[in-house]
């Protein structure tokens, strides 16, 4: 909408205009930030009874060096009755158009006096007021109160809202460089225009006064010089005389900001929902793993008792879930048969280690079942931490009757293997000793240092006329056996039984060999010394009948195969029987 300008106003209009300007304070709320350095003297802002913002010569003058008044009451400062009077109420302050002169005394006791203008930021009554004071000290302030007026300017010109003086006929009267820079117009053209161009909804119903409630905040429509419309936030409130204060602000960038929050908010809510989806779906999924874990998982509050619990933690306690959720600690796990005297039925110590500890660290016990079986635990605690605050206990637990059954079997043999009489040596599947036992060192003499990392050949074929092809028969067969005689370490013969078996996996491939090696000397001794006695004549040493006879079946069979003859002697030896 084009820019009218009205007919020009008297120069008594401007010159009350004028007088007015300490007023426009009156349509700002807070000053942006700290107030203006550039001012001399004190200009303080307070809320109710208390400062609430100043500027630095102010803070200087009330004796503060770093620190600063803000939140200490206005009237502290004020020596003599004004003070207690001004200790009830600063809005006395505000009333008349001659300069207050007040005594000060600041914090080092320093008392001084000052010419206080004041202006009220709010419509009187409307809640806690606020008061904008200047006080100027007596020797710089002028009689006319131009300076203050000029100062007061100064704060006006600073505020970041526009701020315009608004007669009752609606035309614009006064105005500070906010205001101008919103709507893109130089002080000459904005003074005296109708305030309805610039803000076409302001007093669009009732003429000569503002349709919007006073003292509220109000989103209308507003033109700049060139026509362009934007939307803005305006405060108007009743000020001195016929006049309104018009505080205006620029609402595109709240608009936007409030149009991003939404749609923000709209897509918050919606990853909310996909969160919660996830969340759902991701509980479900937790809760399938949990009832396929094999371990027993059960989840306890603070006081022990059992909030939550997979199937296997109840198959493996004989109970039912619905059964466990709620159950005590100790009910639910007690020690069984196979523990010491007199616990078997008695709790376990699971529920006093969730105070105690340890925490995750596998602990093992042996518990009953509900039916009175008992079975091998190995059980974990972890507690369940929030904001480094426990909230709950999780416990793990399996069945390890099986694997305990294994490590007895393990211990067995590994003790067998040990105080066996029989050496004894396992070789991997490429041949190479692993393992061999004290009998083997005492049998061959050599100990394991000598063959472990070596061929299994090279230790039991040792000084041997045996030829290694013993070994074929594994091919084909689990084991294999043989007798020999080897030197051991030290030279000495002995003779040895010698059995090796092979260990082979499901798909039929060598895992490891295992041999046997027994002793055999003395019996092998004594075969041969029984086996001389039956053939050979015990004081002559000469070969006997037996043997004569086996001999001779040998040389006829012999022949016979061969298509060849035999000649036998008969000769007699006459008086040999006197000697035999």
């Amino acid at each position: 909408m084009p820019i009218v300008r009205p007919p020009p106003r008297s120069s008594s209009g401007a010159r009350a205009s004028s007088r007015r300007a300490a007023t426009i304070a009156g349509a700002r709320s807070p000053v942006n930030g700290p107030l203006p350095s550039l001012i001399d003297g004190l200009v303080c802002e307070c809320r109710g009874p208390m400062i609430t913002a100043i500027n630095p010569t102010g803070r200087t003058l009330l004796g503060y060096g770093r620190g600063s008044p803000v939140g200490e009451p206005f009237a502290a400062f004020v020596n003599g009755a004004a003070g207690v009077r001004l200790a009830r109420s600063l809005e006395s302050l505000a009333t008349g158009r001659q300069p207050k002169q007040l005594t000060l005394i600041n914090r080092k006791g320093e008392q001084f006096a000052v010419a206080v203008r004041a202006v009220q930021l709010n419509r009187a009554g409307a809640g806690i007021a606020r008061i904008l004071i200047s006080a100027q000290p007596t020797h710089e302030a002028r009689s006319d109160g131009s300076r203050g007026d000029e100062r007061l300017r100064v704060l006006f010109d600073s505020l970041i809202y526009g701020v315009m003086a608004v007669d009752h006929a609606g035309v614009v009267r006064v105005a500070n460089k906010a205001a101008m820079t919103l709507f893109g117009l130089t002080t000459e053209r904005l003074i005296g225009l109708p305030v309805i161009q610039l803000l076409p909804d302001w007093n669009s119903k009732t003429k000569g006064r503002a349709a919007v409630a006073l003292g509220s905040v109000q989103d209308v429509s507003a033109v700049k010089a060139d026509g362009t419309r934007f939307r803005a936030e305006i405060v108007t409130t009743a000020a001195e005389g016929l006049l309104f204060a018009v505080t205006v602000r620029d609402a595109r960038a709240r608009l936007a900001a409030e149009r991003a929050g939404r749609s923000y908010a709209d897509h918050l809510a919606h990853e909310v929902e996909v969160r919660t989806a996830e969340i759902h779906t991701l509980s479900k999924q937790n809760q399938r793993i949990l009832e396929a874990a094999s371990d027993g998982i059960v989840a306890v509050a603070l006081d022990g008792s059992i909030q939550s619990a997979n199937r296997a933690a109840a198959d493996m306690l004989n109970r039912d879930v619905t059964g466990l959720i709620g159950m005590p600690l100790d009910r639910a796990f007690v020690f069984g048969s196979g523990t010491a005297v007199g616990m078997p039925g008695r709790p376990a110590p699971i529920r006093a280690q969730l105070w105690t500890g340890p925490f995750h660290i596998a602990l093992e016990s042996r518990l009953a079942r509900s039916d009175g079986e008992s079975f091998d635990a190995e059980y974990t605690i972890s507690p369940i931490t929030e904001s480094r605050e426990t909230r709950g206990y999780v416990v793990t637990f399996r069945d390890i009757t099986a694997r305990k059954r294994a490590e007895a079997e393990v211990l067995l043999s590994a003790a067998v293997f040990e105080h066996s009489p029989e050496g004894l040596l396992v070789a991997d599947a490429k041949g190479r000793v692993t393992k061999t036992n004290p009998a083997f060192r005492r049998i061959t003499g050599y100990e394991p240092a000598d063959v472990i990392g070596k061929p299994m050949n090279d230790a039991l074929f040792a000084d041997s006329k045996v030829s290694p092809t013993v070994l074929d028969p594994l091919r084909t067969m689990t084991q294999t056996e043989w007798e020999q005689w080897s030197k051991n370490k030290t030279g000495k013969r002995y003779a040895a039984r010698i059995n090796v078996s092979v260990v082979r996996d499901a798909d039929g491939q060598v895992q490891q060999y295992a041999a046997i090696i027994s002793d055999i000397t003395q019996r092998k001794l004594d075969e041969e010394k029984i086996l001389y006695q039956a053939n050979y004549d015990q004081l002559t040493g000469l070969a006997n009948r037996t043997l004569f006879l086996d001999r001779l079946t040998r040389l006829v069979v012999e022949s016979k195969r061969a298509k060849t003859n035999v000649g036998l002697m008969f000769i007699d030896l006459d008086g040999f029987k006197a000697i035999n």
